[in-house]
């Protein structure tokens, strides 16, 4: 059973976007899914919609949380929660889409310090075929610093990787 179950798994055409509420993520998952849906009937697709919760990304939602809260344990576990529920109510709208186009689906919401290597180690734990991100232009100085998600990720993601304009 467990080698049919990996076997389907292998013959499974595996996408993931990366998704974080920018339109050029909302540009990248629409190009993902209409991959999914031109496949057809070929090899089956799954469309895994990602998005990562970083700790400095909802610094003034956490903010706000902590101020109306009393204590400090009841302000972080509050505060995680609505973090959680962010990230969700942003993979709604998509989840939406794929079930209008009749697309396999996985969401997927991923904490980790930084967005890039989550996004490169979601991809190796799910044996993604192709990642599909936006691209978003940073400026000269910051994209030096740092780096951009897309940038890193084309350069050690397993997968392929489409960065859609």
């Amino acid at each position: 059973m467990a080698g049919q179950q990996e076997q389907q798994q292998q013959q499974e055409w595996r996408l993931m976007v990366g998704l974080d509420g920018s339109p050029h993520a909302q540009k990248a998952f629409e190009r993902a899914l209409a991959l999914a849906v031109a496949s057809g009937s070929g090899r089956p697709v799954v469309l895994h919609l990602l998005t990562v919760i970083e700790p400095g990304r909802f610094v003034e939602r956490e903010a706000q949380h902590l101020h109306a809260a009393t204590k400090a344990g009841a302000a972080a576990e509050a505060s995680d929660a609505h973090v959680v529920h962010d990230a969700h109510h942003l993979l709604a709208p998509f989840e939406e889409q794929c079930r209008q186009a009749n697309v396999r689906y996985v969401s997927v919401v991923a904490e980790g310090l930084s967005a890039k290597q989550e996004i490169c180690r979601q991809v190796e734990d799910y044996r993604i075929d192709l990642l599909l991100l936006g691209t978003r232009g940073l400026g000269t100085l910051t994209k030096l610093l740092l780096g951009s998600v897309s940038d890193h990720c084309t350069q050690h993601a397993t997968s392929d990787v489409m960065v859609v304009r």
